[in-house]
């Protein structure tokens, strides 16, 4: 949103011996980052969807500026970390983690490890404070044999070191 603000924060932050991380989920306009990434040491960056209508009433924007920012922060030569959140009934779908897992390899070289985060609703409360209804108050947590499984498959399709965290459901 800041982008100049932020290019000048990594800068003094690398100038003063800090490592430095942008986390985006990649929805703007290529320009904004050109002043950032010469200040950058690692990118972190969610890919929720690969289906673009499915993004769109998920998130309300299509996929494809996301793409081509995933494409182009992908090649390098910054190291990437992306990230999943695993969202019952949105992103849990094994599809959606092969298309993810799909274009981090075939089109993201710089992918040096991929994230699955697990659904939490810690958020639960925020919402009643801001009188906001959360769709997903209800949803039960992943398990952690779905996690596994999920990660699984992105293994399978050759992803740098696949990685899941989050709490998960324990079913008795």
């Amino acid at each position: 949103m800041q982008p100049e603000a932020a290019a000048e924060l990594l800068r003094l932050c690398k100038g003063a011996g800090i490592a430095t991380a942008i986390d985006t989920c990649g929805a703007f306009a290529p320009k904004a980052y050109e002043n950032i990434l010469p200040h950058t040491d690692l990118i972190l960056l969610d890919l929720k969807l690969m289906d673009d209508q499915r993004h769109r009433e998920a998130a309300g924007q299509g996929i494809k500026n996301i793409l081509a920012n995933a494409e182009a922060f992908g090649k390098g030569p910054i190291p990437m970390w992306v990230r999943t959140p695993i969202i019952p009934g949105y992103t849990d779908d094994e599809d959606n983690i092969r298309a993810v897992s799909r274009f981090i390899t075939e089109k993201m070289p710089a992918v040096v490890r991929y994230e699955l985060l697990a659904f939490n609703n810690l958020c639960t409360s925020k919402y009643k404070r801001m009188d906001r209804a959360f769709v997903l108050e209800k949803t039960p947590l992943v398990t952690e044999e779905h996690m596994e499984r999920l990660a699984s498959i992105a293994r399978k399709l050759g992803v740098p070191d696949v990685q899941w965290s989050g709490a998960t459901r324990i079913d008795k």
